[in-house]
Formats: C-alpha cells, sequence, structure tokens
C-alpha cells in the first residue's frame, strides 16, 4: 500500500503541469556540468523511459521551489513575494534518491538554502495550492532510473572537484502556469527579486592578527585591576579605551533583549557582555574571552568587506530567537558562522603548536573542538558539513 508521503513523492515526480509552478534556474555553468555528471554516472541502460517516451535525463536542470498553485496567471502575492524578497545563496549538496514510485526512483542533488525553505512556505501560505508534496525538499533532479540501478549513487558528491562552485546566488523565480510544457500559450514570466544591492561577505580566508586580539585583552586585563570589582567603573574607562578598537561592553540583559549570545559582531563592532563584580576580581577572566574576541573579530572582518553591514550583521542574527535559543538548524548553516567556527578551531590548534598534518588528520577524525555541532551535524547536514572542512582546511593551509 502506498503511504501518503508515497503518493505525494509520485504527484511530484510525474511531471504533470495540471497545476502552475515555482522554481529556480540552476546557473548554465552548473547545469551543463550537472547534466554532464549524469552522463558519466548513469548508464543510458539505467535510465526508466515511460510508455509514452517521457522521464529519462533531466535536461532542464531546476530547482522547484513550490508545485501546485491553483493559478493561470502570475498572481500579485507572488509578484509582491519577489519583491520582498532579496537575492541569496542557494548551495548543492550531495546525490540522494528518491525511491517510493512504484516504477522507477529519482536521481537528484540535495539542495541547501534557509531561504529557499522561507520562500516556500510564504508561497504556500499567500497563493491557493493544491498540496502535493507537504514536506519540502528542495533537490534538483539528474535522473529518472530503473529502480535499483543506482543506489550505489547515493551520498556521492558532484562537487568535491574544485573544477565547478557549488554555490550560487538565486536573483529571481519562474512562474510557470498550468499546460504543456512545449504550449506557446503556457504563461511563462520571471519575478526578479529585490533590487536591493545583496551583500558581498569575502570567501577568502579571513583572520585577525594575535596582536591585535592580545591588545585588546591587555586593555580589558588593565582596566579590570583599575576598577576594584566596580562594574560601572569598569564599563566606562573600558569603552572608552576600546572604543578605537571597535569593540564594546554591553548589560547582559541588553544581549539578551537584542537575542544575541555571549559576544557578537555587528556594524558598530564587536560587543561583549558586561562582566560580574566577581570576574573582575579574577585574573583569569580577561584571558577566557581570547577565543569569542578572535571569533567576533572574523565576523567584523567579513561585514566590512560587506557591501550593506547592516544587512550583513542582521543576516548572522537571523535564526536567534526571542530569549536566546538557536534555530540550530539553520544557524549552522550560515556562511559566516562556518567560517568564523572554522577559524577559531584552527587558530586553537596552531597556538597548541600542532603541524599541518595533524591539524588536517585531526579535521578528518573529528577531533574538533569549537567546530564540534558542525561534526555532530554531519549526517543531517552534509553540505554544510563539507563547507566547514573546506573552510578548515584553508585555515589550516594558511602560511
Amino acid at each position: 500500500m502506498l503511504t501518503p508521503q508515497a503518493i505525494a513523492d509520485r504527484l511530484l515526480e510525474a511531471g504533470s503541469f495540471d497545476y502552475a509552478n515555482t522554481d529556480l534556474k540552476l546557473p548554465p555553468e552548473i547545469a551543463d556540468f550537472l547534466i554532464s555528471w549524469g552522463k558519466l554516472n548513469i548508464p543510458d541502460d539505467a535510465l526508466f523511459i515511460g510508455e509514452d517516451g517521457g522521464k529519462g535525463r533531466e535536461l532542464d536542470a531546476h530547482i522547484t521551489i513550490k508545485y501546485g498553485l491553483l493559478v493561470d496567471a502570475v498572481p500579485p502575492e507572488l509578484r509582491e513575494i519577489a519583491k520582498a524578497t532579496k537575492p541569496f545563496s542557494v548551495y548543492m549538496g550531495q546525490v540522494s534518491l528518491f525511491t517510493t514510485n512504484p516504477e522507477f526512483d529519482v536521481v537528484k542533488v540535495e539542495i541547501e538554502s534557509p531561504e529557499l525553505h522561507e520562500l516556500n512556505r510564504r508561497i504556500a501560505a499567500q497563493i491557493a495550492s493544491k498540496d502535493t508534496h507537504p514536506k519540502y525538499n528542495p533537490h534538483a533532479t539528474i535522473a529518472y532510473v530503473v529502480k535499483g540501478t543506482c543506489d550505489h549513487l547515493e551520498g556521492a558528491d558532484p562537487f568535491a572537484s574544485p573544477e565547478i562552485g557549488r554555490e550560487f546566488v538565486a536573483a529571481g523565480m519562474n512562474f510557470s502556469g498550468h499546460g504543456e510544457d512545449d504550449d506557446p500559450n503556457r504563461v511563462k514570466e520571471t519575478l526578479l527579486f529585490s533590487r536591493t544591492k545583496k551583500q558581498e561577505v569575502a570567501e577568502a580566508v579571513l583572520q585577525p592578527s594575535e596582536a591585535d586580539v592580545s591588545q585588546i585583552i591587555k586593555i580589558i586585563a588593565d582596566t579590570a585591576r583599575l576598577a576594584l570589582g566596580n562594574v560601572e567603573v569598569f564599563r566606562a574607562h573600558a569603552n572608552a579605551a576600546l572604543a578605537e578598537l571597535g569593540v564594546r561592553f554591553i548589560d547582559r540583559a541588553d544581549a539578551m533583549q537584542n537575542g544575541q549570545l555571549s559576544a557578537c559582531a555587528d556594524e558598530h563592532g564587536i560587543a561583549l557582555p558586561l562582566p560580574s563584580q566577581y570576574d573582575l576580581k579574577d585574573p583569569d577572566w580577561p584571558g577566557s574571552l581570547t577565543a569569542a574576541i578572535h571569533h567576533e573579530a572574523v565576523h567584523m572582518m567579513q561585514l566590512d568587506a560587506a557591501t550593506d553591514p547592516k544587512e550583513a550583521s542582521d543576516s548572522a542574527t537571523r535564526y536567534v530567537l526571542a530569549g536566546g535559543q538557536l534555530d540550530s538548524d539553520r544557524y549552522l548553516q550560515q556562511k559566516q558562522e562556518v567560517m568564523a567556527y572554522a577559524a577559531s578551531m584552527v587558530r586553537e590548534w596552531k597556538a597548541r603548536g600542532y603541524s599541518k598534518q595533524e591539524m588536517l588528520l585531526k579535521l578528518r577524525s573529528g577531533q574538533w573542538n569549537h567546530g564540534i555541532k558542525y561534526w555532530q551535524a554531519r549526517h543531517r547536514l552534509p553540505a554544510t558539513f563539507q563547507r566547514y572542512c573546506k573552510q578548515a582546511a584553508e585555515y589550516i593551509n594558511q602560511p
């Protein structure tokens, strides 16, 4: 007996155009690469061809955003959604399969993008649809194959080689009305996202100098000794001394109210929570801030490289919920967090005197500290895990 999920998967992959839909087209270089990869790894005799001659290889590489829309033309709500959406990153992951259809399997690439999930949710909430696939699973289909012939491809990574980038920026979405694909009267239109200048966060290895971090720690230590346990005196003198370095202390209540955790970086610099009177009397307290300051300094360098620092800052804390709790899955996927955690982890390894070979071995074995949450999520979020490993390796190889 087919389960409701199996029926949904079958409807989704059946290729019917009884309903309107929205999707993203892959950039030509990624689409061509994915088609070529499919031809190299999936032989013709493994392809599933239906009685009507359909299926086989997917030659129109795309990512469905929302299928089953009950509209004949582009609804005004969809135009407003596009206007309110800023360009966002889409990350190509590993190969997986849909196996619930009794006639064929679907070989596909998993897609990672929190913004895609949000876009799907907004469209579903505002536009009437027949929900053929209640759980959104963004993917790019490679081919429809005879059942069981391509199980060995599960978990393969077409983008493991640096020949082609696995990430691109979506600048708009396509609307297609119901009807046959080759029908000249079928409504098709591209809706561009907001023309607001998108953030540009540098992909290069970003890392503050140890001298800069040490200078900040020394100022904090000197000020703590002079404050003699008085928190307000410490804040006044520390903030004045650290202003030129872009560091400040804020009330813990303010930090939690703003959804921030311990320390954060924004367009104004690094914000640290005020210490208690007991912290000020602890000679080891200033040194305990080293890792957090280094981590947030990486964020500051990212913001400096951003076209819109305020937007980049908001993006970094977008998934911090009320009370300081994290939407952990989405937070893990953020490029800025991945880079900062990788930098902090490798910095500590280098400080302990590990050789390049030892660090690479630790990276492969999962003997991590700052980045342990990425190791623990490696099966659940493989694309994020791979991005973290790649970034950490770049820090390790940095002279």
